[in-house]
């Protein structure tokens, strides 16, 4: 007997770079699920920071308290800060780079910056994107349209345990799903990687379109508790998972019909279409 495809686990990154949240279920917007990645840290000539330069950034843990979010900098530091979910206003927009793009986000005050900056080190600005900024999406390959947030190319991240359970054999011990930083984490009778391929699919009421295997970087190397390298994912990707000089992990995907804000659940069954 086959077990249907499913939801496992919905994962946002309010933060570009910081921790993850694990929600029971989120509703899909067109940038991406709603707060994800709508928050980023800039340098003093607003270039985007991430955990390829800079991985105590992993460290640091976001948490939604209804109006405000709480971002913690661990046990040993002690260390808190809150602030309301968009800056207050007035605020002046700045101009912030992340990759090719050049958009205008909204800064945070002083005193939230100087907390970030003591964290990491870097004097850094977190700025906001509204859902009215648009970003738009990397069409690549993928002759694809949309806005996006400060997601690395496309709104949503799709993979599966089977793919996971198969990179894990082959990996001295076994990794999370948090090494990939996914959206979306899918479990049931799949063959691994069969991702890859999916062209269009449902999850519930909501309808996504597959954009292509997601290329990987040196941050799924970074152990996600300890922020250090083991230096032992990319090497196993390298050896079975190499197309075009990329290291695939994951499915780039979009919402179909976001602007009806479909919600998505953990247990919702996922339906292939058009493979």
């Amino acid at each position: 007997m086959t077990t249907p495809i499913s939801v496992s686990e919905i994962l946002i990154y309010p933060i570009k770079s910081l921790g993850a949240i694990r929600l029971a279920s989120n509703f899909a917007l067109e940038k991406g699920f709603r707060y994800d990645r709508r928050y980023l840290l800039v340098d003093d000539n607003g270039q985007f920071l991430t955990q390829r330069d800079l991985p105590m950034m992993g460290l640091l843990q976001p948490a939604l308290h209804d109006d405000h979010w709480q971002v913690t900098a661990g046990a040993e530091k002690n260390s808190q800060i809150l602030f309301p979910l968009e800056p207050p206003h007035p605020t002046t927009p700045l101009t912030v780079n992340v990759w090719d793009d050049f958009c205008e986000a909204l800064p945070y005050p002083a005193r939230i910056n100087d907390w970030f900056s003591e964290q990491l080190g870097i004097a850094c600005t977190l700025v906001f994107l509204p859902e009215t900024h648009h970003r738009p999406i990397s069409t690549g390959k993928f002759q694809t349209t949309g806005s996006l947030s400060f997601a690395d190319g496309y709104p949503y991240l799709v993979t599966t345990v089977a793919s996971l359970n198969d990179l894990n054999d082959k990996l001295p011990y076994p990794v999370s799903s948090l090494r990939f930083r996914p959206n979306i984490v899918l479990s049931g009778d799949l063959q691994p990687f069969e991702e890859d391929h999916w062209t269009a699919f449902s999850i519930g009421s909501a309808r996504f379109k597959g954009l292509g295997p997601h290329a990987r970087c040196q941050v799924v190397d970074l152990d996600p508790q300890t922020a250090k390298s083991d230096g032992i994912v990319l090497p196993a990707l390298a050896q079975f998972r190499r197309e075009n000089r990329k290291l695939n992990f994951g499915l780039s995907s979009q919402c179909t019909n976001a602007h009806e804000q479909p919600l998505i659940s953990i247990g919702d069954k996922v339906v292939l279409h058009n493979l």
